[in-house]
């Protein structure tokens, strides 16, 4: 099995919510270095675009916490979002 996909919500809409996906192999998006989050074993970047998933889905995910705001902000702004 892989390493798990880490997502950051980035907005609700309907019965669903939009999420950036985090890759340890593109490099296409915000800098969110290992360590940033205890989980978070190797450098990585939240790409564009967020997507959508259902809300449902986004509940029974496993959630480890919010990025420090300074990563938070960077990256709602490269997805075209504001904050929550």
């Amino acid at each position: 099995m892989g390493q798990p996909q880490w997502c950051v919500v980035t907005g609700l809409v309907g019965f669903g919510v939009r999420v950036a996906c985090r890759s340890v192999i593109r490099t296409d998006g915000v800098p969110v270095p290992a360590g940033v989050m205890a989980e978070f074993e190797e450098d990585g970047w939240v790409l564009r675009p967020a997507v959508r998933v259902p809300l449902a889905d986004a509940i029974s995910a496993r959630r480890v916490g919010a990025l420090p705001p300074h990563y938070l902000e960077q990256v709602l702004a490269f997805v075209g979002e504001e904050m929550p």
